[in-house]
């Protein structure tokens, strides 16, 4: 739930349509607080209306919550369907402070039930989030020694109770855990992202062979100005610059399709409709043709159906 919850937050806020935008953060918000409202009452709390007022007031996480509990409820009144153009018009767009608001959230609620991201793992903790209690002193003890330079500012009780519990586990389960770092100004946890540099051409063939792509139009879908060699094989090259960055945003797409459960080499063939943005040309054809604009614009278009299917 909490992956679904990151998920919808961050296609929301990739989308330029302020109402099918406010309603992707509405269903992060509303994921959000039903994840944490299971972990205090169990799955019973699936059958129960979202309200962040139900979590404990011993749970760190419930003041952050009760402020996202109008956005969430915006969900609630959206329009069952999109209008003609695949907008949820009429929705107000979510505020900065707002949106900063709930990716807060969602990233202390990741590192206190120990949950990465992406993949499939189980959460590392399941039980309720509580602030973790100071030692008290045994009586008569002597002052302990001197605790040396400040530490820097307090991470959160979120954070204090993720890193009380990594502390517990076992060594072995402790190099297994994906590495993580403060993110400046959210106040929690997060995931390292992937290096932005120059990525090899593997995962790209690896990529264009799951799409069933053929070679040529693969170059030309990330602008490689190479072709093919001169015996006509894949050329050997390491993707940098604007083909990386054209690469990740291909990435993108491919997650945003496992995402809808569509199967990419049938949807990126379709002739999309004469008057849409892609103007009759297949999402495939309107990448190579339109560059990494193109690119931006499928990947727009895919964040509507993946928000229809959401909605439904």
């Amino acid at each position: 739930m909490l992956r679904r919850a990151e998920r919808d937050r961050r296609d929301g806020a990739a989308l330029l349509d302020d109402g099918s935008a406010r309603l992707l953060l509405a269903l992060a918000a509303r994921r959000l607080i039903q994840a944490v409202l299971v972990s205090e009452q169990g799955f019973a709390a699936l059958r129960q209306a979202v309200r962040a007022a139900a979590v404990p007031a011993a749970n760190p996480l419930r003041a952050g919550l009760l402020g996202l509990q109008e956005l969430a409820e915006a969900s609630e009144a959206a329009p069952a369907v999109p209008g003609a153009d695949g907008r949820f018009a009429g929705q107000a767009a979510v505020s900065s402070d707002q949106a900063a608001a709930l990716r807060r959230m969602i990233e202390q609620s990741l590192a206190g039930f120990e949950v990465a991201p992406q993949g499939d793992a189980p959460a590392g903790r399941e039980a309720p989030l509580r602030p973790e209690p100071a030692p008290r002193p045994e009586p008569g003890a002597e002052p302990g020694p001197d605790p040396g330079p400040d530490p820097g500012p307090d991470p959160g009780p979120v954070v204090r109770v993720a890193k009380a519990s990594r502390a517990q586990a076992a060594p072995a389960q402790r190099q297994a855990e994906p590495r993580l770092f403060q993110a400046p100004g959210a106040g929690g946890t997060m995931i390292a992202p992937a290096a932005a540099g120059p990525v090899g051409a593997a995962p790209f063939w690896s990529l264009m062979d799951r799409w069933a792509v053929d070679d040529a139009q693969a170059l030309r879908l990330i602008g490689h100005a190479g072709g093919l060699t001169k015996k006509g094989t894949r050329p050997r090259f390491r993707l940098a610059g604007a083909e990386a960055s054209r690469f990740r945003l291909l990435q993108q797409i491919d997650a945003d399709l496992g995402s809808a459960s569509l199967r990419p080499a049938e949807w990126l063939r379709a002739p999309a409709a004469e008057a849409g943005p892609l103007g009759g040309r297949s999402p495939l054809e309107h990448i190579a043709e339109a560059g990494e604009a193109g690119a931006r614009e499928v990947h727009r278009m895919l964040l509507q159906e993946v928000l229809r299917r959401s909605m439904g």
